[in-house]
């Protein structure tokens, strides 16, 4: 049975909110892309250093890195909204494998600058559209609990990652940080097809699902909140 998550009702339990397929996908989507973005930002520096490339070498990558974080923000959101966001979740973990095979074909600087850039923009797509699949997926007097969860699991995965891909490139090397965190990621794609399973009982379909005909939905209560604030005089 299907539940408007604009509606208030009972609240429910963690246990049972977190038995949705697509919430749990949502917080380990957004965890393993911290903890990827934060694995390799942690040791770039070190890698490109221990390499013999100057200090403004690794400045530059770190650079480009940033700017491909942050600067999509402009448009992912309407991309969102045109494919939905289980669609740009997976795009995003998708573009984690051409960030693994630029690491791995090379140690020259185009190779640490192009990876970290496609890794940004990666980070982006996943976070941002996990961040969306999220809020789709519980109700308004749930939003506490859930959202401090989520960031927990988020940002103390992302300090073990931090403490870990330092250790792992200090007594095992490179190599072993891209194996690290490629497992990681084969992880997350396995949850991505398992998770396409659920879009027909998925909440909310037509923010996760645009293809997915579907009566009203959160689009849908957005624009008559809207026509009708415009009606009433509002804002």
């Amino acid at each position: 049975e299907l539940i408007d998550m604009e509606e208030e009702g009972d609240e429910r339990t963690l246990s049972e909110i977190f038995k949705q397929p697509l919430l749990r996908l949502s917080v380990s989507c957004a965890a393993v892309s911290q903890c990827t973005m934060v694995a390799f930002m942690g040791v770039i520096t070190v890698v490109m250093e221990d390499q013999g490339y100057s200090y403004s070498d690794a400045v530059f990558v770190i650079e480009m890195h940033c700017f491909a974080m942050f600067f999509p923000s402009f448009f992912t959101g309407h991309l969102v909204n045109m494919f939905g966001a289980f669609t740009i979740n997976a795009v995003g973990v998708l573009l984690y494998v051409p960030v693994m095979v630029t690491f791995a074909l090379g140690d020259s600087v185009d190779n640490f600058w192009v990876g970290m850039f496609i890794l940004g923009i990666a980070w982006n797509f996943t976070f941002t559209a996990s961040t969306v699949m999220l809020t789709s997926n519980y109700r308004k007097g749930e939003a506490e609990r859930v959202q401090g969860i989520n960031d927990f699991i988020i940002f103390f995965s992302a300090g073990i990652a931090a403490f870990s891909s330092g250790y792992f490139y200090d007594y095992f090397g490179w190599s072993t940080v891209l194996l690290a965190v490629g497992v990681c990621e084969l992880c997350l794609a396995g949850l991505i097809v398992a998770a396409w399973s659920y879009r027909e009982k998925a909440d909310n379909q037509q923010l996760l699902f645009p293809s997915t005909p579907r009566e009203g939905g959160a689009f849908s209560a957005t624009k008559e909140a809207a026509a009708a604030s415009n009606e009433g005089g509002g804002l």
